[in-house]
């Protein structure tokens, strides 16, 4: 815990000294956290696609799964006509 509120004040440090920095400078583009927002997300996205990569399952496997889930909240009306073709469900 105490490592990252040292990252999270480093980071707001570097921060404001980016800012004054540029305001200095006469930099004439807005300062917004635009950017560093765009950036947090776009790494966020990148970061869920891993786990996909890194875990490969077979279609029957995540068939099997999502069925197992579906279960547990209570969703069983769903069933398949043909278990090899997921997009045959009837209600």
């Amino acid at each position: 815990m105490r490592a990252q509120r040292i990252v999270a004040l480093v980071l707001f440090v570097a921060g404001c000294v980016a800012v004054r920095a540029l305001e200095r400078r006469g930099v004439p583009a807005e300062i917004s956290p635009r950017p560093v927002l765009y950036l947090i997300a776009d790494t966020e996205q990148e970061a869920e696609r891993i786990p996909l990569a890194v875990t490969r399952i077979s279609d029957s496997e995540e068939i099997k799964v999502g069925q197992e889930m579906a279960e547990g909240y209570g969703l069983t009306s769903l069933q398949y006509e043909n278990d090899d073709d997921p997009a045959s469900l009837s209600t």
